[in-house]
């Protein structure tokens, strides 16, 4: 009787405490742990919270693209391009992760492979004059000067800022010099100095030719 009674209660615990630790280990927990230590840059800390939330939803892209945010903080930037990769393979029409990944190759300076992804990015999102600027700025580097007027072309009434446009103004200019274009280079050019400080005309790199930092 006794051991009846034991197993009625034991029974009854478990009835309360199964729900409540299914509750716990809901992946929609740990990930706002995780955006909580990624707000007090306690950045393996997140980690860790999103590889249980992985665990627990690994179909789910938006959780490898959290992780790979913290490993990027932490400059683990290998591991986040595996991350990315990831959400790629498994949510193939999300910019966000071509974007991430963009940059993630770009600190590594692996401009070629950074501009596959932009390729992929501005598919998904032609019009955006920012992405535009930035494929650019990148075709700049490789070399590739009618990509670089191709794409400055598009973005010029996309919205830019009076900083991003006159970044493209000397991305335009550099293409064109290098195509030996000299007249409308000297455009670009005029076009630039109009939007700097007059201090600074004459100071600002090229853009076409500066090597690009770390992201």
């Amino acid at each position: 009787m006794r051991e009846a009674i034991f197993i009625l209660l034991f029974s009854l615990q478990l009835a309360v405490l199964l729900p409540a630790l299914a509750r716990h280990e809901q992946p929609d927990s740990f990930v706002q742990a995780g955006d909580d230590f990624m707000r007090a840059g306690r950045y393996q800390d997140a980690i860790i919270k999103y590889s249980k939330a992985i665990r627990l939803d690994k179909g789910n892209s938006k959780l490898y693209q959290m992780r790979a945010d913290a490993k990027g903080q932490l400059r683990n930037v290998k591991g986040a391009i595996a991350d990315l990769t990831k959400a790629i393979s498994l949510n193939p029409n999300d910019p966000d992760a071509y974007g991430a990944r963009a940059h993630a190759y770009e600190s590594l300076h692996k401009n070629k492979q950074a501009m596959k992804d932009l390729n992929s990015l501005l598919s998904l999102q032609p019009d955006v004059g920012p992405h535009l600027l930035w494929r650019a700025d990148l075709a700049a580097r490789l070399g590739y000067s009618q990509q670089v007027i191709s794409d400055c072309d598009q973005a010029i009434n996309r919205g830019l800022s009076r900083d991003q446009l006159a970044k493209l103004y000397s991305l335009r200019a550099g293409a064109y010099k290098k195509l030996g274009k000299k007249r409308e280079y000297a455009q670009e050019q005029a076009k630039y100095d109009s939007l700097v400080p007059k201090s600074l005309v004459g100071t600002t790199p090229d853009w076409s030719e500066r090597k690009h930092s770390a992201q």
